[in-house]
Protein backbone atom coordinates (compact mmCIF):
# COMPACT_ATOMS: atom_id res chain seq x y z
CA UNK A 1 0.00 0.00 0.00
CA UNK A 2 1.18 3.63 -1.03
CA UNK A 3 1.82 5.88 1.88
CA UNK A 4 0.15 9.14 1.55
CA UNK A 5 2.60 12.22 1.92
CA UNK A 6 -0.13 13.61 4.01
CA UNK A 7 -1.88 13.31 7.54
CA UNK A 8 -5.81 12.74 6.79
CA UNK A 9 -7.50 13.49 9.59
CA UNK A 10 -10.83 11.76 9.42
CA UNK A 11 -12.79 13.00 11.44
CA UNK A 12 -11.69 16.61 9.97
CA UNK A 13 -11.84 15.74 6.37
CA UNK A 14 -15.06 15.83 4.02
CA UNK A 15 -13.30 13.31 2.08
CA UNK A 16 -12.99 9.29 2.29
CA UNK A 17 -8.74 8.45 2.36
CA UNK A 18 -8.89 6.56 -1.21
CA UNK A 19 -10.77 9.66 -2.54
CA UNK A 20 -8.33 12.44 -0.68
CA UNK A 21 -5.19 10.24 -2.27
CA UNK A 22 -6.96 10.61 -5.50
CA UNK A 23 -7.37 14.73 -5.15
CA UNK A 24 -4.02 14.77 -4.50
CA UNK A 25 -2.27 12.74 -6.73
CA UNK A 26 -4.68 14.86 -8.93
CA UNK A 27 -3.02 18.09 -7.35
CA UNK A 28 0.53 16.54 -7.70
CA UNK A 29 -0.65 16.19 -11.38
CA UNK A 30 -0.61 12.67 -12.55
CA UNK A 31 -3.57 12.18 -14.83
CA UNK A 32 -6.41 9.68 -13.87
CA UNK A 33 -5.49 7.02 -15.99
CA UNK A 34 -1.61 6.80 -14.11
CA UNK A 35 -3.26 7.02 -10.98
CA UNK A 36 -5.24 3.86 -11.70
CA UNK A 37 -2.27 2.49 -12.80
CA UNK A 38 -0.18 2.84 -9.81
CA UNK A 39 -2.67 1.71 -8.14
CA UNK A 40 -4.37 -1.21 -9.41
CA UNK A 41 -7.58 0.41 -9.99
CA UNK A 42 -9.95 1.13 -12.93
CA UNK A 43 -9.55 4.11 -14.46
CA UNK A 44 -13.52 4.04 -13.72
CA UNK A 45 -13.14 3.94 -9.78
CA UNK A 46 -10.65 6.66 -10.33
CA UNK A 47 -13.33 8.94 -12.03
CA UNK A 48 -15.53 8.08 -9.40
CA UNK A 49 -13.73 8.69 -6.12
CA UNK A 50 -12.62 11.64 -8.31
CA UNK A 51 -15.89 12.87 -8.73
CA UNK A 52 -17.20 12.33 -5.31
CA UNK A 53 -14.26 14.18 -4.44
CA UNK A 54 -15.45 17.26 -6.24
CA UNK A 55 -18.77 17.05 -4.91
CA UNK A 56 -17.99 16.78 -1.19
CA UNK A 57 -15.63 20.01 -1.64
CA UNK A 58 -18.10 21.93 -3.84
CA UNK A 59 -15.35 21.97 -6.66
CA UNK A 60 -16.36 23.00 -10.49
CA UNK A 61 -13.30 21.25 -11.68
CA UNK A 62 -9.99 19.57 -11.49
CA UNK A 63 -8.44 23.19 -10.65
CA UNK A 64 -10.99 23.64 -7.94
CA UNK A 65 -10.20 20.53 -6.60
CA UNK A 66 -6.35 21.10 -6.75
CA UNK A 67 -6.96 24.62 -4.87
CA UNK A 68 -8.88 22.42 -2.07
CA UNK A 69 -6.09 19.99 -2.00
CA UNK A 70 -3.40 22.28 -1.50
CA UNK A 71 -5.04 24.64 1.06
CA UNK A 72 -6.68 21.66 3.12
CA UNK A 73 -3.58 19.21 3.08
CA UNK A 74 -0.49 21.29 2.35
CA UNK A 75 -0.51 24.34 4.14
CA UNK A 76 0.27 22.87 7.32
CA UNK A 77 3.37 23.81 9.54
CA UNK A 78 3.84 20.14 10.49
CA UNK A 79 4.09 19.41 6.52
CA UNK A 80 6.80 22.09 6.34
CA UNK A 81 5.54 24.19 3.62
CA UNK A 82 6.43 27.47 3.84
CA UNK A 83 3.23 29.88 3.55
CA UNK A 84 5.20 32.05 1.06
CA UNK A 85 4.86 29.07 -1.05
CA UNK A 86 1.35 28.20 -1.36
CA UNK A 87 0.53 30.47 -4.00
CA UNK A 88 3.14 29.17 -6.00
CA UNK A 89 2.26 25.68 -5.33
CA UNK A 90 -0.98 26.43 -6.68
CA UNK A 91 -0.23 28.31 -10.00
CA UNK A 92 2.32 25.01 -10.58
CA UNK A 93 -0.18 22.43 -9.72
CA UNK A 94 -2.69 24.19 -11.86
CA UNK A 95 -0.61 24.06 -15.39
CA UNK A 96 0.91 20.53 -14.31
CA UNK A 97 -3.25 19.82 -14.34
CA UNK A 98 -3.97 21.35 -17.57
CA UNK A 99 -0.73 19.88 -18.91
CA UNK A 100 -1.67 16.45 -18.10
CA UNK A 101 -5.10 17.28 -19.37
CA UNK A 102 -3.77 18.82 -22.31
CA UNK A 103 -2.00 15.84 -23.16
CA UNK A 104 -4.81 13.37 -23.23
CA UNK A 105 -6.55 15.20 -25.98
Amino acid sequence: MNTPLFRIDKFLSPLSEQEANVARELALGNTQKEIANKRNKSPHTVNQQRRVAMEKTHSRNVADLTRWVMRRYFNKSEDCIVNTLHDTMIVFAVFAISYSFSTLL
